[in-house]
């Protein structure tokens, strides 16, 4: 195993190593490797660096010599999108404190006080987007303010972070207007994954996706596209509390239109159905929401703008015989 680019790739983790290739070579030289471990890294090549880390191969026999890229000029803006994850500073990655720490500045919508302390304190320029909700606007002229407030940071060329709560790019739209922006108008920008709400459902419910597949739907989509519901697969529907509804309210969401979503999904279900509601644990020493209701009291449940629901399929799915022996055919045939 080669220990130094282990060791390395280590290292990297309290680094926000986003950065192109003369970083790269920089940080790879002052950490000890030669010349032949760089070009290695330089190629970005996952499974030629496990290669090398895992079957004792030298870095020499593997790597081969990549262009390396320029990196942009001093001073043009740079924008890296992060999340924190569910449980907040609980869940918040190495990699991601480090690209928080080192920003120019930060800039955050999160949903627990504690995540917000731990943000200012690592990073003294950091920006709370949640203040541009007003009651008056609907979110998604608020999602594009957001958009633009990070923006102007980078086109003043500074290298900025911004922070979303959850993973930022699972129902963030602020996230994503920002980032393809961005990229239209010639920055470097990248997003990096965290835990959602969906990673939390699968663990706390105890539901793998593989098992009878997985349909996920945002509520208001669901309905105005008609989308298809397979009852024989999980259901997973986001952000049914506000389903039809375009505004922010401080206070919550008044469910006018849960009523409509129950009906689209009697549809598909019988009025007995199991629904769980759930809702992921923000503070690590709490427990998830977790209720398991009939299908028909949907509407007169509480729920919140965290409320994800989750239907268990209905039936099993038809097994299509003719495609299981297509498919052994193809297997016998390769085999041969």
């Amino acid at each position: 195993m080669d220990s130094k680019i282990a060791d390395f790739l280590i290292h990297l983790a309290d680094q926000p190593f986003d950065a192109e290739q003369p970083e790269l070579d920089e940080a790879a030289g002052r950490a000890g490797l030669d010349e032949a471990q760089r070009c290695l890294l330089r190629g970005r090549r996952a499974s030629e660096i496990q290669r090398v880390m895992e079957r004792g191969r030298s870095a020499a026999e593997v790597a081969t010599p990549k262009a390396v890229g320029q990196r942009s000029s001093r001073g043009k803006g740079e924008l890296v999108i992060v999340g924190t994850g569910i449980k907040g500073v609980h869940d918040i990655g190495r990699e991601t404190a480090a690209l928080i720490r080192d920003a120019d500045k930060v800039l955050y919508v999160v949903a627990d006080p504690v995540c917000r302390r731990w943000i200012c304190g690592l990073n003294q320029t950091a920006e709370d987007l949640a203040s541009l909700y007003t009651a008056d606007l609907p979110r998604l002229h608020t999602y594009r303010l957001m958009s633009e407030r990070i923006l102007t940071h980078v086109r003043d060329g500074k290298r900025v972070c911004a922070v979303f709560y959850g993973h930022p790019g699972v129902f963030v739209k602020p996230s994503h207007l920002a980032l393809r922006t961005a990229r239209r108008e010639g920055y470097r920008a990248a997003m990096r994954p965290a835990v959602s709400a969906l990673d939390c459902l699968f663990a706390d419910l105890d539901v793998d996706p593989s098992t009878h597949s997985c349909q996920i739907f945002g509520a208001t989509d669901l309905l105005i596209h008609g989308r298809v519901i397979d009852s024989t697969a999980s259901v997973v529907i986001y952000q049914a509390a506000c389903v039809g509804d375009s505004g922010y309210y401080g206070g919550g969401f008044d469910l006018r239109n849960v009523p409509v979503l129950t009906e689209y999904l009697l549809r598909s279900y019988q009025p007995q159905h199991d629904v769980f509601l759930y809702e992921a644990a923000q503070i690590a020493v709490c427990n998830p929401r977790v209720e398991r209701i009939p299908l028909e009291n949907l509407p007169s449940t509480k729920m919140s703008g965290a409320t994800t629901l989750y239907l268990p399929p209905a039936r099993r799915a038809a097994v299509d015989m003719a495609m299981v022996q297509r498919l052994q055919k193809s297997a016998s045939r390769s085999k041969s």
